[in-house]
């Protein structure tokens, strides 16, 4: 299980959960590039987890050697729609996240959503166990990532819209 992300004042509610994890006996990795130490002294049980930083290709590194990726968004996006969204399909790991519009992938078919902490850990427990349904919905959400969230399909999207308002 990984975890790739800021840790800091704007993310607290990121160390709370990782915590609550890691206090339920989940192997959790977690990697940052901005980990602020005056939040993780509240966090004493993170410091275990920690494996340092990874940006960058090092990040897409540590994505594909990963079966199971947590994706928790800031508070400000409030519908989701991170970047991270995206960089987890193509690296063919299975992501768990907090949201995702419903438009850009099927929960519980492309990606997992959870609803709060403990139907959190239970999807991972259940993850975790079961190899051929995480890799089904990491595969499909690969291939939903390829078939409509290229950078080409954006541009598209773009030209598009611009085209419409002459």
């Amino acid at each position: 299980m990984t975890f790739v992300g800021r840790l800091d004042k704007l993310h607290h509610h990121r160390l709370e959960t990782l915590n609550y994890l890691v206090s339920q006996g989940v192997q959790l990795n977690i990697w940052t590039w901005d980990l602020s130490n005056e939040y993780l002294i509240k966090f004493p049980l993170l410091e275990s987890a920690l494996r340092g930083n990874a940006y960058g290709k090092e990040m897409v590194r540590v994505l594909a050697q990963s079966k199971i990726v947590l994706n928790i968004h800031i508070l400000s996006q409030p519908l989701g729609g991170n970047l991270r969204l995206f960089e987890i399909p193509a690296t063919r790991s299975l992501q768990i996240a907090d949201k995702c519009p419903q438009d850009w992938f099927i929960d519980g078919d492309e990606i997992v959503l959870y609803k709060n902490n403990q139907d959190l850990l239970q999807k991972i427990n259940y993850f975790i166990d079961n190899d051929e349904e995480r890799e089904r919905i990491a595969k499909n959400g690969y291939e939903k990532l390829v078939r409509k969230h290229q950078y080409k399909h954006r541009a598209k999207k773009i030209l598009d819209s611009i085209s419409i308002i002459d």
